[in-house]
């Protein structure tokens, strides 16, 4: 695959130049720990399960 031929790729698939964005963006900026969103449901699961287990 040529240069122009894989701009040409991202160019008409937005959705492929949105992910590769994310992936680049997510290795130049990466998320701290506790505000990745595994970590945000995971304590709102325990949030939930507190509440509804509370006997």
């Amino acid at each position: 695959m040529t240069t122009s031929a894989f701009i040409a790729s991202l160019t008409t698939n937005s959705s492929l130049l949105a992910l590769w964005g994310a992936l680049l963006l997510h290795w130049l900026l990466p998320i701290p720990s506790p505000l990745h969103l595994l970590r945000i449901w995971h304590r709102l699961a325990l949030l939930i399960t507190a509440r509804v287990n509370h006997s």
